[in-house]
């Protein structure tokens, strides 16, 4: 049919345009910089990410125990996942006192988790949620709860957003969620995981680009957000951009 082509000419021109300007990207690398001071008490961070930490495995634990590989099929999931490698990532580097050499990886990774928790988020509960349908608790924490864990994590990191991170947030990552899908569909799914990404739908082309808008649109948010952030933390000083952006090990500081 005609939309299976025209979708999959999107999502390859998707593809390749995230790829092609990520290369370019690497191939013109620019010091990195903080964009707000440091906390003066790292603990707090310290101890936000390892609460965060043990949430998300105890979700994800749950969520496996009950649901098994076949989660995946589900962006939810996938942003499930991704927010736990962020966390754990996070932790690990600020606990080594290594922020400096990871500090531009974790931006962009903050900027992902960001856009995409919140999208999710609204999207569940505006268009998802069935209220004839009982509430799980999983649900709640993979659309709520942790949508409120990163807000407080971007609250208390020194990232701001950085406009090159939109190729992940809303190329990259909706489009290979979407060629995955649609692979699923044909290999192991007796129907669409998501109804509006059947790609036989006569709307189906323009399914897929507003999938492509939405997350732009949310990026846009963090951007907001970000903004709005520049009102209330202090921004980083010439010192600050020479150090690591979280300092060295938060607890030598406290200790």
């Amino acid at each position: 049919m005609w939309q299976e082509v025209v979708v999959g000419c999107l999502l390859a021109v998707v593809l390749v345009g995230s790829v092609v300007a990520l290369y370019t990207h690497a191939q013109t690398p620019r010091p990195y910089a903080s964009a707000f001071a440091p906390l003066p008490r790292p603990l707090l961070l310290v101890a936000t990410r390892a609460l965060s930490v043990v949430f998300y495995l105890v979700v994800l634990i749950d969520d496996l125990s009950g649901g098994g590989i076949r989660n995946y099929d589900y962006y939810t999931f996938w942003n499930f996942n991704l927010q736990t490698i962020y966390f754990v990532y996070s932790l690990v580097v600020q606990w080594r006192g290594v922020q400096h050499d990871h500090a531009r990886r974790l931006n962009t990774f903050s900027d992902v988790v960001v856009a995409d928790a919140l999208l999710v988020m609204v999207v569940f509960w505006a268009i998802l949620y069935d209220s004839s349908k009982p509430l799980r608790w999983v649900e709640v924490a993979e659309h709520g709860v942790n949508s409120v864990l990163v807000l407080l994590e971007f609250g208390l990191n020194d990232f701001g957003v950085q406009t090159r991170s939109v190729v992940y947030a809303s190329c990259l990552f909706p489009a290979v969620f979407g060629a995955f899908a649609w692979i699923g569909r044909s290999y192991w799914r007796d129907d669409w995981v998501y109804p509006f990404l059947n790609v036989t739908d006569t709307l189906a082309p323009l399914w897929y680009i507003g999938l492509i808008v939405g997350h732009g649109a949310f990026f846009g948010v963090a951007l907001g957000l970000a903004k709005l952030k520049r009102y209330v933390r202090q921004p980083a000083t010439t010192t600050d951009t020479l150090h690591s952006p979280h300092l060295s090990d938060a607890l030598t500081k406290v200790v």
